[in-house]
């Protein structure tokens, strides 16, 4: 852990957690499973090919076997910076149809986060049933999202409701979020790209773990590791992430599953974190109320009263 440095705040921050959506039940906070996300879904074009690109160079080939197990069908398509993605069979089950991400940089994956991911037991967190090493070069093997990510929707031009969002969407992540605070993990790079459509379509699984850190309890790690700014919070321009960071992304993906674009979309990158610091998030004309409410809250830029229950001006 070279490049971090972990800072214990005795922050309270887990309260983060404890977010509560209203769903009308008196048990707390459900899924509706019913038809309304299989319709939704059903709504996108059928693109056909939706990942296999010949033209994109690979580091193995189809009908190649990694770790002597997995065989190859095709390279996923996917805009990874950091890894090689590979639709994959497991010899050793039955042939199950899996994804095998292959990091491009040797100790690309932390190993405390490595192991800490592999004991997570959640339906809303990717479950890796596998990893190793080929020459270096850490794998990881996760069940195969044939439903794709929430950000393929919005690329086809499909934006989901405050009710869809309120029903569909946010009881997932957010048991997905606490589950992987609760295990000690900072995601980091929550989006609606590595938010995954479970094969049943009944939920959203949450994927990529390649740049998380480990922050147990109250703690805030200080880091070089990369970020997606447009998703990102002021605070981590600076190296600095906890577990508010990741609740930022979320108010960040909210806005853009309902309006198709994150706030400051046209802007530069390099300019996105001077737009957060200096101006509120612009909403348009007629903008639902309630879903302002809860993306402000969750964006909420001074993280000075972090540790203050009390406070309403905490994120």
């Amino acid at each position: 852990m070279s490049d971090e440095t972990v800072i214990n705040c005795s922050s309270k921050s887990s309260n983060n957690d404890k977010t509560v959506i209203n769903t009308g039940s008196s048990s707390g906070t459900v899924i509706n499973s019913g038809s309304a996300f299989s319709a939704k879904l059903r709504t996108a074009v059928n693109t056909g090919n939706t990942g296999n690109s010949s033209a994109v160079a690979m580091r193995f080939s189809e009908n190649d076997v990694i770790a002597g197990r997995y065989l190859v069908n095709r390279k996923i398509n996917r805009n990874s910076g950091e890894a090689d993605i590979f639709e994959v069979q497991d010899l050793q089950e039955n042939n199950t149809v899996k994804a095998l991400k292959l990091f491009r940089r040797k100790d690309a994956i932390k190993s405390d986060v490595l192991s800490r991911l592999m004991n997570i037991d959640s339906p809303y967190v990717a479950a890796f049933s596998d990893t190793g090493e080929i020459n270096g070069f850490t794998y990881l093997v996760m069940p195969y999202y044939g439903k794709g990510s929430l950000a393929s929707y919005i690329e086809r031009g499909i934006t989901f409701s405050p009710d869809e969002i309120r029903t569909l969407i946010l009881p997932s992540v957010l048991g997905g979020l606490k589950a992987v605070h609760d295990a000690g993990i900072i995601h980091k790079d929550l989006k609606p790209a590595n938010m995954m459509i479970a094969d049943d379509e009944s939920h959203i699984v949450l994927i990529d773990f390649g740049i998380s850190s480990v922050a147990d309890g109250g703690t805030m790690v200080v880091t070089q590791t990369g970020r997606s700014p447009f998703y990102s919070a002021p605070e981590t321009a600076t190296g600095l992430f906890w577990t508010g960071s990741d609740y930022y992304s979320l108010g960040i993906s909210l806005y853009e599953l309902n309006t198709g674009s994150t706030p400051y979309g046209n802007a530069e990158i390099e300019d996105v974190t001077r737009y957060a610091l200096a101006q509120k998030i612009p909403y348009a004309e007629g903008f639902d109320p309630a879903l302002k409410d809860l993306i402000d809250a969750l964006t909420y830029r001074d993280i000075s009263f972090r540790n203050d229950e009390s406070n309403p001006n905490r994120r």
